[in-house]
């Protein structure tokens, strides 16, 4: 894991990465089915990637949260919702699709 300034801080790291880890995976709407092939992230998962940044950013990282973010959800064998490593480009994407859309409406 990347080094943070406080233990505080590292132990809300250490208990979001594990709900992520919990939640990872595949996740389909109801009204979807189960041949269905549009998999996204569940809630859940989605609340504890943004609970990430927060900690990141009262950590005073301000660069590089994507590759972060990435790093600690790989290092921990999170995978994404078709069931691939949490790399660089898949977390961009995680963040351009779903949590910079959620840090709007609750920055």
């Amino acid at each position: 894991m990347i080094p943070l300034n406080s233990v505080a801080l590292d132990g809300r790291r250490r208990r979001l990465i594990e709900t992520c880890r919990e939640k990872q995976g595949p996740y389909r709407y109801a009204h979807h089915g189960s041949g269905s092939w549009a998999t996204t992230y569940s809630e859940d998962f989605l609340a504890a990637v943004t609970g990430l940044v927060a900690v990141y950013r009262e950590a005073q990282v301000v660069w590089g949260l994507v590759y972060c973010i990435s790093h600690d959800l790989r290092e921990a064998g999170v995978l994404s919702c078709r069931g691939s490593p949490m790399t660089i480009q898949i977390t961009q994407y995680l963040w351009d699709t779903h949590i910079a859309r959620r840090l709007k409406q609750h920055p």
